[in-house]
């Protein structure tokens, strides 16, 4: 019974790790009924989060992200209209940032150095959201503006999310990582005044960050 009981404890000894991580994420936003010529965007991604590890090599995330997200499209004003802004190309873009709660199970194999992944779900919420648009006065192109839109849209979200990466652990507890990571999302953000006028996010991230071991060595 004694033996049963060791083993279960090195089975299933705990670290636990305070991590910090930031990077960019690229993102595109598909729209349905939507026919502009769409561009991807950049972001910054930056997350705080607590990590449980298994012995067993199995780890469960909780995290706080702060990412942004967004989409552009071109669009080329026609020749032959008299105007001076007449074969101009302008790109809108549009920025959505949201604060997400993503919870992953992954798995973590090495020593010093080590690799990892990881699976799960973000639930989130829109907290601004402005579009940078052309602006045109008395037939002349006035340059940029941007205005607030975060009333135009619906505020909840839900995101699929998975990383792989790596990285190496120093003796003080500390250790640092990069990965790459995929987002898409499960719900699409609706356009309130057309509802039939959906997004579907999706990106890829850049990150790199640290851990901290609550016992402070590894």
């Amino acid at each position: 019974m004694s033996v049963l009981v060791l083993i279960s404890i090195k089975l299933f000894s705990q670290e636990n790790n305070l991590i910090l991580k930031g990077g960019v994420l690229k993102s595109y936003m598909e729209a349905q009924n939507f026919t502009a010529h769409n561009t991807r965007t950049y972001g910054t991604v930056v997350a705080f989060g607590f990590e449980h590890i298994l012995k067993a090599k199995v780890s469960f995330t909780a995290e706080v992200y702060y990412n942004q997200r967004g989409y552009g499209y071109e669009y080329t004003f026609p020749s032959g209209t008299g105007y001076s802004f007449q074969g101009l190309t302008v790109l809108t873009k549009s920025k959505f940032n949201y604060l997400s709660f993503p919870l992953r199970i992954g798995f973590q194999n090495g020593r010093k150095g080590y690799g990892f992944a990881k699976v799960g779900a973000a639930p989130g919420i829109l907290i601004s959201a402005n579009e940078r648009y052309p602006f045109i006065d008395s037939y002349t192109f006035q340059g940029y503006r941007e205005r607030d839109i975060k009333s135009e849209y619906t505020k909840g979200d839900l995101t699929f999310m998975f990383e792989i990466g790596g990285g190496y652990k120093f003796k003080q507890g500390f250790s640092v990582f990069g990965a790459v990571g995929y987002q898409t999302a499960i719900k699409r953000v609706t356009f309130i005044e057309i509802p039939s006028s959906k997004r579907l996010f999706n990106g890829a991230n850049l990150m790199v960050g640290a851990k901290y071991n609550l016992k402070g060595k590894h």
